[in-house]
This record gives C-alpha cells, sequence and structure tokens, in this order.
C-alpha cells in the first residue's frame, strides 16, 4: 500500500494571516472601548448636577453656567429669547430637574439628545372660543326682517330670523356672517368683536 502524506491534504500556512488576526482583534477590542467610553460618558452627563443661585440673572448667563459645570452644550436658533431674566436657586440638582423649573413658565422648551440640549420656541396651539352670536337685522326703515338666512361663511349650518328680525348662532371671533334674503343683495360681516346686540341693515337688491 503507497503512503500518503497527511501534509499533501492541508494548505500552507499564510505567514501573514496571524498578522492579520492580531490587527482585526485590536480593532474589534478598540471599537469595543469607544462604545463602553461613549455610553459611560452619557451615563455620566445624564447623571451630572449643578449648583446655581442667581436672581434675576439672565436666561443666557445660566445657561453658560450649566455649560460650565457639565459636558452640556446647548443648541438654539435666534428665534430662541435667551435674554429672558430669571431667578433660580438650586443645589446638586439634576440638569434636567433644573431645566423643568427654570423653564416653565416660559415659550422654551428642551430636548435633551447625548452631550446636547437642544432649545426650541413653544409651540402654542390656538384654540379658537366659540361664542354664541346674537342680533337683529332690520331694513333701511328699521323695520324686523323676517326669515333672513345667516350663514358662518364656509359652513352650512346658521340661522333664521324670527319674527322680530332677530337671530342666535354660534362663531368666532374673525369668522364672516353671511346674510341671505330673497330680495335683497347678500351682505357679508365680519366678527371684530363680540357684542350681546348686533343690528345689519340688509340693502334692496339692485
Amino acid at each position: 500500500m503507497k503512503n500518503i502524506s497527511l501534509l499533501d491534504f492541508f494548505c500552507r500556512k499564510n505567514p501573514n494571516s496571524k498578522q492579520l488576526f492580531r490587527i482585526m482583534r485590536t480593532s474589534i477590542f478598540f471599537l469595543l472601548f469607544c462604545s463602553f467610553s461613549l455610553m459611560a460618558k452619557n451615563a455620566n452627563s445624564q447623571n451630572a448636577k449643578v449648583t446655581i443661585n442667581k436672581q434675576g440673572a439672565r436666561l443666557e448667563s445660566i445657561l453658560s453656567e450649566i455649560e460650565s459645570q457639565t459636558n452640556y452644550l446647548f443648541i438654539y436658533k435666534k428665534n430662541v429669547d435667551v435674554n429672558l431674566y430669571k431667578s433660580i436657586s438650586v443645589k446638586a440638582k439634576p440638569v434636567s430637574e433644573v431645566l423643568s423649573i427654570l423653564l416653565h413658565d416660559s415659550p422654551i422648551a428642551y430636548k435633551m439628545e447625548g452631550n446636547h440640549i437642544i432649545l426650541t420656541k413653544k409651540e402654542i396651539a390656538q384654540t379658537p372660543t366659540i361664542k354664541r352670536i346674537t342680533g337683529v337685522v332690520t331694513d333701511k326703515a328699521g323695520e324686523p326682517l323676517i326669515g333672513v338666512t345667516i350663514t358662518v361663511k364656509g359652513e352650512s349650518q346658521g340661522s333664521i330670523t324670527d319674527m322680530n328680525g332677530k337671530f342666535s348662532l354660534s362663531a368666532n371671533i374673525g369668522d364672516v356672517l353671511q346674510f341671505s334674503y330673497i330680495g335683497y343683495m347678500v351682505i357679508l360681516q365680519a366678527l371684530i368683536s363680540v357684542v350681546r346686540t348686533q343690528s345689519t341693515e340688509a340693502h334692496h337688491w339692485c
């Protein structure tokens, strides 16, 4: 029987493979070290506490004080007013708690992202206030007009004047009331202010 050497079944070792493995192992270790360092840094930032005692100071100076005591950096646009005057007295309080106190009654909101604190202008949602509008529709002679249709422009619901020319409907300041009557031109009346009684004269269709 012919003897076959086992060496014939294996490739020769590449002298550079060992060095390549070392480089890969070193790179992975370095990446893991950086990741853990970054996580630890963020954790320390989130747990950072500050001591501040300022009365009637500009908000900008208080923010600078927080930056000097921590690794945080404030970022904001020009529309954020940091010239407000604020008073605050805290001792060894987390930055998030200090900001909540500092910006509670201000038009500024904040968001913490890593070592950055982003300040933005609060968006105040204006909820329209619906009022009950009442009024009287008369002609040129001062006689009440019966059956005049009053609607808020752009809407279908409205009101019709009664025997005394009176009407009542819900509308907001800034809405436009539309008065329609057979034989008369359509009258548009903008609501500038809310009054209990509003007399509107309808002109004859020309």
